[in-house]
């Protein structure tokens, strides 16, 4: 009989540490990760985490496995370089849990992509500038390069080398290159302007001509990054004389300081009664504190005027 209950406390006792642990691991926090597993070359994709049965205030990413150099991962952003596998890990700071946070992710290659030109939207004269092409995000064939369009029907704007996607700056202008994929037959372009100054980014113009109610109106457009303290300037020439405005003053003053990116926008409008009959003839320049030139075209003019 004795030996019945000693049994018996033996089997309680097992089975009360089996339903311990299993109480235990119930109660312990773990991760739930999800997002794709594929993904393309070229592709940027954000991974979510969430905690069971506790609280993470963050989390900490790294790779379990990884074939070379095919992605890269920082807060569950994860950007797709080149085809391979990876095992993303993550666990949680305040809880330590892990379990279930292990993805297994596939980077592919894009077979259908386009090909895209990587390289400077400027390029200075005399400058040269190697440009770089992939198609579907992947650097798997040669290309041979050709400019498909210039600015100039008279001047050599830039020089591109068809084997090596070198180009070099010639004259001031725009051009459009070509990386025609020797492989895959698929081609990619690019627009590049040619400028004086690599600093150079913004251009300016204006327009003159009839405006509603019979007036003389000046239009003003900005395109491009302004370089921090750049100034406006726009003035007037009429009987020799260059008078700026708004005031109209002959010494120089800015129209606007610091001018952000303008699309079409009315900067004078004068009723044509008030006109004399003569040509009147109008500039505009994005000039620094010295007064130079920060604008890929120094200046721009536009003649109006009745006679």
């Amino acid at each position: 009989m004795k030996k019945f209950y000693l049994k018996m406390g033996s089997l309680f006792f097992g089975m009360s540490l089996i339903l311990a642990a299993a109480a235990y691991a119930a109660e312990q926090p773990y991760l739930v990760l999800e997002g794709p597993d594929v993904v393309h070359v070229g592709d940027t994709v954000t991974y979510t985490v969430e905690t069971v049965g506790g609280t993470d205030s963050s989390y900490e990413w790294w790779w379990g496995y990884r074939t070379n150099d095919c992605a890269t991962i920082e807060n569950g952003v994860l950007t797709a370089v080149s085809p391979g596998i990876i095992g993303i890990r993550v666990a949680g700071n305040n809880t330590g849990a892990e379990r279930q946070a292990q993805l297994h992710v596939e980077v592919v290659a894009n077979e259908n992509g386009d090909v895209g030109i990587s390289g400077p939207d400027k390029v200075a004269i005399g400058s040269k500038v190697v440009f770089s092409a992939t198609t579907g995000g992947v650097a798997s064939e040669s290309y041979s390069w050709v400019i498909i369009y210039s600015s100039s029907s008279s001047t050599e704007v830039a020089r591109l080398n068809r084997d090596t996607g070198e180009l070099e700056g010639i004259s001031e202008g725009t051009v459009i290159i070509c990386a025609f994929g020797t492989s895959s037959g698929r081609a990619g372009e690019k627009t590049v302007q040619i400028v004086r100054s690599e600093k150079q980014t913004a251009t300016v113009s204006i327009s003159a001509g009839l405006g509603e109610g019979f007036t003389l109106d000046l239009m003003l457009f900005i395109k491009g990054d302004i370089p921090q303290g750049a100034s406006l300037y726009i003035a007037v020439l009429y009987d020799g004389v260059l008078r700026y405005l708004p005031g109209l003053s002959t010494s120089p003053a800015p129209f606007r300081t610091n001018p952000s990116e303008t699309f079409y926008e009315k900067v004078l409008s004068v009723p044509i009664t008030s006109i004399p009959f003569k040509e009147y003839t109008f500039y505009a320049a994005l000039l620094d504190d010295s007064f130079q030139f920060v604008s890929n075209l120094d200046t721009a003019v536009v003649s109006a005027g009745y006679k």
